[in-house]
């Protein structure tokens, strides 16, 4: 698993969800625990809201069935556009 998180090692985002935390290295946070991102596209997109809707949704029986500590929906869009997603 290790080898997986190489590519997005240095690759950082914000959280909408603390705009105040620094900015967060995804190999870092994916190489702590179990965990996974979803990539979207940008928050009015269709798919990116449906896959925002299902992560909600299914959230409690990934982690419990799977085991998940945490899980994240990355978009490329504003961090405005986001936090109305959210």
């Amino acid at each position: 698993w290790a080898v997986a998180f190489q590519p997005l090692s240095g690759v950082s985002v914000k959280s909408v969800k603390d705009p105040t935390a620094p900015a967060v290295d995804i190999g870092d946070w994916l190489s702590t625990g179990k965990n996974f991102f979803v990539f979207g596209t940008y928050a009015a997109d269709f798919n990116a809201i449906e896959y925002g809707q299902r992560l909600r949704y299914y959230w409690p029986r990934l982690q419990e069935e799977k085991g998940f500590d945490k899980c994240a929906l990355l978009l490329s869009c504003q961090p405005e556009a986001a936090q109305k997603l959210a």
